[in-house]
């Protein structure tokens, strides 16, 4: 922190002649006296936020990923050759199960003031809205008779194929990019953060341990396990 402030402040840039960093950290400590005067803990939310973000939610969705996926290849083995020889079979996969969340199953916010959607529909100052995101990412018309399924040869042509996952517009989650690989012009020829992992697992001959199944953490309502015990064949 301090270390940023010197930064901002000119003396360590004019010092070692460098620019200050353009980290989150460095972005809210400019912004913090005009932004948010009177919340001393903004800060330390945020960064909280960055880093439970950048762990939980990727190493959550990671497991899912592939016990949705070896699920899948047991009932169709045909398409363990598809993880070698067709790049596109694991990103498409990765994004199908990025779909169905695991994390909160809705984004509520609180309107500050009346508002009037492109719907129609009104808001007013002080209620709540939610943003359903199982009920969203599910909608048949968007994505198939078979949305409420894991499906990595689903072809979704007029939304993301991951549906509202990172959200949208101005909050949109910023490790998007990272974790689905996709550019900003919506190109979808680049492996993600998860697909990477996945691949590199794959490549290492990973298994469920059929001794070991996966256990579910019961001491919470998200959809998590304790462990899920794995094999590497081809280490």
């Amino acid at each position: 922190y301090s270390r940023r402030l010197a930064f901002l402040a000119g003396e360590a840039a004019h010092a070692q002649g460098t620019p200050a960093p353009r980290d989150a950290l460095t972005l809210m400590i400019a912004n913090q006296p005009h932004a948010w005067p009177k919340d001393n803990n903004i800060l330390l939310r945020e960064v909280t936020l960055l880093l439970t973000a950048a762990t939980q939610s990727t190493i959550s969705a990671l497991v899912h990923f592939f016990l949705r996926l070896e699920r899948w290849l047991d009932a169709h083995p045909e398409d363990r050759l598809a993880i070698e020889s067709d790049p596109q079979f694991l990103r498409n996969a990765a994004y199908d199960s990025i779909r169905r969340p695991t994390g909160a199953p809705a984004r509520i916010r609180r309107a500050t003031e009346d508002v009037t959607l492109s719907s129609g529909r009104s808001i007013k100052a002080g209620e709540k809205v939610a943003l359903l995101l199982v009920a969203s990412n599910t909608d048949r018309k968007h994505f198939g008779e078979d949305a409420d399924s894991f499906n990595p040869h689903r072809v979704v042509t007029d939304t993301l194929p991951w549906g509202h996952a990172f959200g949208g517009g101005t909050h949109t989650c910023p490790g998007r990019p990272l974790a689905t690989g996709s550019r900003l012009t919506g190109k979808l020829d680049i492996d993600g953060v998860m697909t990477q992992i996945a691949r590199r697992l794959y490549r290492a001959g990973i298994r469920l341990d059929p001794a070991h199944p996966p256990v579910r953490d019961t001491s919470t309502f998200y959809d998590v396990y304790t462990s899920v015990p794995v094999i590497l064949t081809n280490p």
